[in-house]
């Protein structure tokens, strides 16, 4: 009898284990390209690049980077005035090991790319002269910015 419990103990605790294993996933970690895993929408664009961070002389990938597509404003003359963001509903992308990041199936229009660290968010400029990064997405395009090499940046 008491072998027929021990069994039935561990069964219990095996089909438990197992369950719970169902519900919540390890986090997988992302390996090769980071190409789209939809069938891409004619109308709509992509954009990627890799995010890299100079630290200790030597250039290092931004893992785990969160990124956020901001819109851009205009004034009432139509010109360009700043660019926001909404943490829930604005298309999202986080860099891998590698620092690469890909915003698939982007709705057309111009957008600027907003690094958030939660505490704070700054909207990235161009590496090499310090301008806004703005990026202009066309339907069926794919914009591959390369990489981006930051000097530094906050919490990275």
């Amino acid at each position: 009898m008491r072998a027929l419990t021990e069994i039935l103990y561990f069964v219990i605790i095996f089909m438990c284990i197992a369950c719970g294993a169902q519900q919540s996933p390890a986090p997988s970690v992302v390996t090769g390209t980071l190409a789209p895993t939809v069938t891409p929408d004619p109308k709509l664009g992509s954009i990627k690049g890799v995010l890299m961070v100079r630290k200790d002389g030597a250039e290092k990938p931004v893992v785990n980077g969160n990124l956020y597509l901001a819109d851009i404003k205009k004034d009432a003359s139509g010109k360009e005035v700043g660019a926001t963001f909404d943490r829930i509903s604005s298309p999202r992308a986080f860099t891998d090991g590698e620092g690469r990041f890909m915003f698939s199936n982007v709705q057309p229009g111009r957008y600027g790319i907003v690094f958030d660290v939660i505490r704070n968010s700054y909207m990235l400029r161009q590496p090499t002269d310090g301008s806004d990064l703005i990026v202009t997405v066309t339907p069926g395009s794919q914009r591959d910015l390369g990489r981006l090499v930051y000097d530094s940046l906050p919490d990275a």
